[in-house]
């Protein structure tokens, strides 16, 4: 079973026993997992619109805080890009900021980092920064074009869409 964790974020749960993974980034960073107090190495280099891999040979994509740092163009190819590799019974653990926290919010200084992207000083600062915004009928709308349903999960975090998405 192949998991492929598209983009980079702290920390992702352990697969359970037997999955392969591999993580992908445009940058080679790699992902700060602090209980290790080390990075974890990306694998692939690569773009999340162009995925260096056979049509249906991944089980499952998990893509947290990823594709609101590509344009609205950009999210489109991306979701084309997930369907084309994803086995036919294959599984999106997607996450995204969520643009209508920013209008629940109670001051802008709360939303920034949400709309604008982490823009901190590191060597690939500008791949933090967003460039497009989702909610949650506008993911919906986006994953069913690629013929997906999405099911709503429980955030983690009050700012964030979670969806788990299959083939409709």
């Amino acid at each position: 079973m192949l998991l492929l964790v598209v983009g980079t974020i702290n920390k992702y749960p352990p697969p359970a026993a037997g999955w392969e993974v591999v993580h992908c980034d445009a940058s080679a960073r790699g992902i700060w997992d602090p209980d290790q107090g080390q990075c974890i190495p990306i694998d692939r280099v690569c773009d999340m619109r162009n995925l260096p891999f056979e049509d249906g040979s991944v089980d499952r994509i998990q893509s947290w805080h990823a594709l609101e740092h590509v344009n609205e163009q950009g999210g489109r190819d991306a979701i084309r890009e997930f369907a084309r590799v994803l086995a036919p019974a294959g599984v999106i653990d997607l996450r995204v900021p969520d643009l209508e926290y920013a209008r629940r919010a109670e001051n802008v200084e709360s939303v920034l980092h949400l709309i604008y992207g982490d823009q901190t000083a590191m060597v690939d600062a500008e791949l933090n920064v967003h460039k497009w915004g989702y909610t949650l009928p506008s993911l919906r709308r986006l994953l069913a074009d690629y013929g997906f349903h999405a099911k709503q999960r429980p955030a983690e975090y009050p700012d964030e869409i979670h969806i788990l998405a299959s083939r409709a």
